[in-house]
């Protein structure tokens, strides 16, 4: 089975067809630009870096992609361990069969370390594990912070960290710690008397839960002077509803407390949901449930998933009344659909999309798309638009179309338009990251340039680099 896709390394326009015996003549004479482009957001088009079933060496038989995480240099995930994967593949950081994690029933991921090392700690109910970092130097467990117990959540930038413990009946325990100095108890119900839990830091600032769980709890935004403000609470007006406040999904950023919020009314089965902000001083609505996206030509908003707040930005796991799933990016009031399910993704139709926490940064995302196979199995796949050094840059844009036409015993050619002073390169891979030449490099005439491949029963992508 041959791929062939269609691109043009600085001004890529990928686009994907799948070649089988049954299908030459109906393929004659056809070109690939006239099939579906991969969906692209900030000029860089989304590429497959990584195919459910395939976790490395270590893993459990079957283990699935969990959740993903950005990084400046690639793309961490979680399974049944943490893996990395970049231009090389994808190989393990730790896995719960290796021996110093065969008591790790989950895995909680805290932040990056300044080298975009992965910080993260082993979880179960009586944590006997220290945080550790994989880096450049391996797998290490750092002297500080060392947690020993039920670390439920952790957020950590640029040296500083804040992690949040429930210590028995001694109850919520927030910690805050920094580079070279030994963790300080920040809060515990001595000094911040109806402290719940822990929501969010964002190195800077910090979301609170305060009050009688079910009762009077309320989100309180705990500032960088360290003042404390409340935002809303357990039975207030909830702005753009006609209910009360029941609690929500929290996020903090720069100095701002973000939430999406329920109402208590009609909740759970006919729940108002509306998306807030606030910096303790107002609140301000910036989307509802039933109302129209901004920008999307009319289409509601059916369902939403808060996932981060990075920089002032929003990420969103949306569900449109048009159907399918789309993430978006909210910024400065202003709504953008970064990649939708019903866009083709090297040439297959999604049934499914979406973002995960600590997967966006800037103009790039790492997301999760599903498939129907032919067998009616689904496999789930992680994309990629990033500008990531262990990966291939492509991008958005358009390039020559390649036409495609059956030849002799099986074989095909490849024919794109040329330009005078530019050379053509035909480029071969077998898991759309790492890529050979795959015959020698053409000078463009302003003619054609055209290249003879023959099929094979394994799947091979093609795509032409222009210099």
């Amino acid at each position: 089975m041959r791929n062939i896709i269609n691109s043009t390394l600085g001004s890529s326009a990928w686009f994907s067809l799948t070649i089988k015996g049954f299908t030459v003549i109906a393929l004659m004479g056809f070109s690939a630009s006239a099939f579906s482009q991969n969906p692209s957001f900030g000029g860089r088009e989304f590429r497959r870096i990584f195919t459910d079933g395939t976790v490395p060496q270590g893993s459990s038989e079957g283990a699935t992609v969990g959740e993903a995480y950005l990084a400046k240099s690639g793309v961490y995930f979680s399974s049944d361990g943490f893996y990395y994967v970049d231009d090389n593949g994808s190989y393990t950081v730790a896995n719960k069969k290796q021996e110093d994690f065969k008591l790790g029933a989950f895995w909680k991921f805290l932040g990056f370390k300044d080298d975009e090392s992965l910080m993260f700690v082993p979880g179960n109910f009586n944590n006997p594990y220290p945080v550790y970092v994989y880096g450049p130097s391996g797998l290490v467990a750092v002297d500080s912070p060392t947690p020993e117990q039920a670390l439920n959540l952790g957020n950590y930038f640029d040296g500083r960290m804040v992690y949040y413990q429930v210590l028995g009946l001694a109850g919520a325990h927030v910690w805050y710690y920094e580079e070279g100095q030994p963790e300080v108890l920040l809060y515990n119900r001595d000094n911040l008397p109806g402290l719940n839990s822990y929501y969010d830091y964002d190195g800077e600032s910090m979301a609170l839960n305060i009050g009688e769980y079910g009762v009077d709890d309320a989100v309180w935004l705990r500032t960088a002077d360290g003042s404390l403000k409340r935002i809303i609470g357990r039975g207030d007006p909830l702005p753009g509803s006609e209910g009360t406040y029941a609690g929500g999904t929290v996020h903090v950023n720069q100095g701002k407390v973000y939430i999406l919020a329920s109402s208590v009314e009609r909740f759970p089965a006919f729940a108002d949901q509306v998306l807030l902000s606030s910096d303790g001083s107002t609140i301000d609505l910036i989307g509802k449930v039933g109302a129209e996206i901004p920008g999307s030509g009319g289409s509601t908003l059916a369902g939403v998933e808060l996932l981060q707040v990075t920089d002032g930005q929003m990420w969103l796991n949306v569900s449109p009344s048009t159907g399918g799933k789309a993430l978006y990016r909210v910024e400065n009031g202003i709504w953008t659909e970064v990649v939708s399910s019903s866009s083709s993704f090297d040439g297959r139709t999604a049934i499914a999309l979406g973002g995960f926490p600590f997967g966006m940064r800037g103009d790039t995302a790492v997301v999760t798309v599903w498939f129907l196979n032919p067998n009616f199995s689904i496999s789930k796949e992680l994309y990629v638009n990033g500008d990531l050094p262990g990966f291939e840059i492509t991008g958005g844009g358009n390039g020559p179309a390649m036409s495609i036409a059956p030849g002799p015993n099986g074989s095909y050619t490849l024919t794109v338009s040329t330009e005078a002073g530019k050379t053509y390169t035909l480029q071969s891979s077998t898991t759309l990251t790492g890529w050979t030449i795959e015959q020698a490099p053409i000078s463009g005439d302003a003619g054609s340039a055209s290249w003879t491949v023959t099929n094979s029963e394994v799947t091979q992508y093609f795509r032409v680099q222009v210099d």
